[in-house]
């Protein structure tokens, strides 16, 4: 009895395996805006003069409450009207997946901070998708924004961009909490 018990756990075990194994499990990936390496990637700013921690950033107009932020910490960049080439705020995340879903806070504010956003977004070089919104005069904020998703990227290594504001656009705005990739 004991051993037909062993033979027929071993088999599920390796059943088990099997499918796991050669059904590619898929799994999410959370990377934090502020997160230094989570062991598997980390999201990398152009400059980080321009690109500041949010929470505690005492030159920065947002103020969100981190009660909904998650792990209470966000980057805050913003682009000037007329800004050049040279102006554009990006945060990058190589990572190695088949879906990738970018989340934002987002205000509404006409001032402190001027609510604009415009971002668009990148993967391997290619634009694949732009997030603009005027803000309309509320002064509170949304979180856990989903700002671009993707599920149906080839699986592989990747590079993702986002990029803040554009050449001859308005003032814009990005509050980047957290990236998802699948």
């Amino acid at each position: 009895m004991l051993l037909q018990q062993v033979f027929w756990l071993t088999y599920l075990v390796y059943f088990c395996v099997f499918f796991l194994s050669a059904g590619g499990a898929r799994v999410n990936v959370t990377v934090d805006d502020a997160e230094i390496d989570n062991g598997v990637s980390r999201i990398t700013y152009s400059d980080p003069t321009t690109w500041k921690e949010g929470n505690g950033c005492t030159s920065c107009a947002a103020h969100p409450s981190t009660d909904n932020v998650f792990d209470k910490t966000w980057h805050d960049t913003s682009f000037p009207t007329n800004g050049t080439y040279g102006d554009l705020r990006n945060a990058s995340l190589v990572f190695n997946g088949s879906a990738i879903y970018v989340y934002c806070i987002i205000s509404h504010s006409l001032d402190n901070p001027f609510g604009n956003s415009d971002m668009t977004f990148y993967i391997d070089d290619e634009v694949v998708g732009n997030y603009a919104l005027y803000p309309n005069g509320d002064p509170t904020y949304d979180f856990n924004v989903p700002v671009y998703t993707n599920d149906s990227i080839s699986p592989g290594v990747h590079s993702f961009r986002l990029q803040g504001g554009s050449i001859g656009g308005q003032w814009s705005i990005v509050l980047l909490d957290y990236i998802v990739y699948t």
